[in-house]
């Protein structure tokens, strides 16, 4: 019964760890883009969704948002950020700066003629790399970059943890965090609690089997019914036995004669009586 307790406590332990065990996923690699844009990009929306031209791509509501002063949602972003700047030509070779916008180019730009290959390669692009369009009187300037300037703030402010990190490491000894995990914590108490049932269970059993007294041949000896034991490799009878054996046939004696006497006593009373007169 504690075997059988034991092992249903052991399968149920394993497989509580093996519930908790997943076949991980391949990790992907986020970094941050800056998403916002200035009211002058805004109303240039018209030149950047113009379908007639071939140029197709998305467009996100950035009120409360303004590249100029600084205010940007953070998003995060598997492919290269991408800046958007527009200027218009007002003379030969002389362009005025209109708007600006930033964003993660993940599925971004679906078709534009201001890019190689009609944009068709854009909607996940993950290079560094500057295109210059003009287009209906329009310089165009497509800047992608795969570190944007949170990012790069990012890698700064962590690199300032490392040396900081490395400082006092240095300076008052920190100890190493272990990647144990939680399941491994687990799988390892099941471990030890499946060790000292299997050990529990094996000592009952054989504490159990030990203390089972073993049976022992006896002769009850006389009228007060002495326990004498008998050896198992003694197939002769005690002592005390033939000494009974000789009180048994001194009472049968005694018995008889006392039945002689009394016969005889019998006859005489009868001869007596058969004599007298009648």
């Amino acid at each position: 019964m504690i075997l059988k307790q034991s092992v249903l406590i052991l399968f149920f332990l394993t497989a509580i760890s093996a519930w908790g065990v997943t076949t991980p996923k391949p990790e992907i690699k986020y970094h941050r883009c800056s998403s916002c844009a200035t009211g002058g990009f805004v109303l240039k929306k018209w030149l950047m969704q113009h379908s007639e031209s071939g140029q197709s791509m998305g467009w996100i509501d950035w009120r409360g948002t303004d590249c100029a002063d600084g205010l940007v949602f953070i998003v995060a972003c598997i492919n290269s950020c991408v800046t958007i700047t527009v200027e218009k030509k007002i003379a030969e070779e002389l362009y005025v700066y209109q708007g600006t916008m930033e964003e993660c180019s993940d599925d971004l730009i679906h078709s534009s003629p201001d890019l190689p290959n009609h944009g068709e390669n854009f909607k996940a692009f993950y290079e560094d790399a500057v295109f210059v369009a003009t287009r209906m009187g329009h310089k165009i300037t497509y800047n992608f970059t795969r570190k944007s300037f949170i990012d790069l703030h990012d890698e700064g402010v962590e690199q300032r943890h490392k040396v900081d990190d490395q400082v006092y490491i240095t300076s008052s000894g920190v100890m190493k965090v272990t990647d144990f995990t939680t399941m491994d914590y687990v799988t390892a108490v099941a471990v030890v609690i499946s060790f000292f049932i299997i050990i529990g269970a094996c000592k009952v059993i054989c504490c159990k089997s030990s203390s089972v007294p073993k049976t022992e041949p006896i002769f009850l000896n006389g009228e007060n019914a002495e326990l004498v034991p008998l050896e198992p490799n003694n197939n002769e009878l005690p002592d005390e036995l033939d000494d009974d054996d000789d009180v048994k046939e001194n009472v049968v004696k005694k018995s008889e004669t006392k039945k002689d006497v009394e016969n005889d006593n019998d006859e005489k009373e009868n001869k007596k009586t058969g004599d007298s007169p009648v």
